[in-house]
C-alpha cells in the first residue's frame, strides 16, 4: 500500500511539475516574442487545469490581443478568468469582478461583481497572511477601489508599502501613484510619489519610468522638464512601456520621424491600441491641429 501511495505521489508530482514547465516555456516564448507558440502553450497548460495558464490565456484575449496578434475575445477571456478563479486563483476572480464592474464586454452585473471581488479578497487575504507578496499587492488594489472590501486608503497604502519593502516593483509603482493622486487628496505627497516611482524605475520597472516621465512632462511643480521626461520615457520604452508617450512628446516637439518611430513601436508591442491610429495619421501626413 505504501509503495502504491508513493507511486501516486510521484505521478502527481511529475504531472504538476510538467504543467509548471509548460507555463514557464510559454512565458519564455513571450519574452522571445514567439506569441503564437506562447498561446499554444498557455492553452495546453489551461486544458491541463493549470489556473495560471488559464489566466495568462485570458489576458491575451482580453487586454493583450494586439500584442499577441490575435482577435480580442472578451467573452472567451471572461470564461478563462472564471475557470482560473474557480481553481482558487485570486487574480482570476479579480479580473471577472473588474469585467462586471466595467460592464462593456459582459454586461454590468452588481451582484456578480460583488461575488467575484469578494472571492478575490478572501483569497488575497489568506495568501497575503501566508506571506505571498503579490497577494498583498492585490489586496491593496481592492482596498484602493473599495471592491470586495471596504474602501480604506490607509490600509491600501500600508499593504502597498509592505509589498514594496519586499521589492515588489508593481506595488512600489502603485504606492507612488497613490501618493500622486489619492482620493480626495488625503495622502497626496509629491515627494513620496517621486521617491517610490524612482525606486521602481531604477529597478527597471517600465511602468514606473513611464509614469515618472509623465509627471516631469506635465507636473507644474516639477518644472515641466522635457529632457528628463524624454530620458524616462526612453528607458520605459526599452522596458516595454512608455513608447506611446515618447511618440507624443516628439510630435509635440515637431520631431515627426521620431514620433512615428515610437508610435509604431507602441503599436507593434500592443502597448496602446490608439498608437496604431496615431502612427497611421502621421504616416498619412496629418498633423494635430
Amino acid at each position: 500500500m505504501r509503495k502504491f501511495c508513493l507511486v501516486l505521489f510521484f505521478l502527481f508530482f511529475v504531472t504538476v511539475s510538467g504543467y509548471a514547465s509548460v507555463l514557464e516555456d510559454a512565458n519564455n516564448e513571450v519574452l522571445s516574442k514567439n506569441y503564437f507558440k506562447a498561446i499554444q502553450l498557455y492553452s495546453e497548460a489551461c486544458e491541463n487545469n493549470n489556473p495560471e495558464g488559464c489566466l495568462k490565456l485570458g489576458q491575451a484575449y482580453y487586454d493583450n490581443s494586439q500584442k499577441f496578434k490575435i482577435k480580442a475575445d472578451p467573452l472567451k477571456a471572461s470564461k478563462l478568468f472564471t475557470r482560473a478563479c474557480d481553481s482558487g486563483l485570486a487574480d482570476g476572480c479579480n479580473y471577472v469582478g473588474w469585467m462586471y464592474r466595467l460592464g462593456k464586454d459582459i454586461g454590468y452585473n452588481d451582484a456578480k461583481k460583488k461575488e467575484y471581488y469578494q472571492k478575490a479578497a478572501t483569497l488575497y487575504t489568506k495568501s497575503c497572511s501566508d506571506g505571498d507578496v503579490a497577494s498583498c499587492r492585490g489586496l491593496a488594489n481592492l482596498y484602493s477601489i473599495g471592491e470586495g472590501v471596504k474602501y480604506e486608503e490607509k490600509k491600501a497604502i500600508s499593504l502597498y508599502s509592505m509589498a514594496c519593502e519586499k521589492n515588489d516593483m508593481m506595488a512600489c509603482t502603485s504606492l507612488g501613484l497613490m501618493y500622486k493622486e489619492s482620493a480626495n487628496y488625503v495622502s497626496t505627497d509629491l515627494k513620496k510619489s517621486v521617491k517610490y516611482l524612482t525606486f521602481a524605475c531604477d529597478n527597471n520597472f517600465g511602468n514606473a519610468c513611464d509614469n515618472l516621465g509623465f509627471m516631469y512632462q506635465h507636473e507644474p511643480k516639477m518644472g515641466k522638464n522635457y529632457p528628463k521626461a524624454i530620458s524616462l520615457y526612453t528607458k520605459a520604452c526599452s522596458l516595454g512601456s512608455g513608447c506611446h508617450h515618447l511618440g507624443q512628446i516628439y510630435e509635440e516637439l515637431n520631431k515627426i520621424n521620431e514620433a512615428k518611430k515610437y508610435y509604431k513601436m507602441s503599436c507593434d508591442e500592443g502597448e496602446w491600441s490608439f498608437s496604431c491610429e496615431e502612427y497611421d495619421r502621421l504616416n498619412n501626413g496629418i498633423k494635430r491641429d
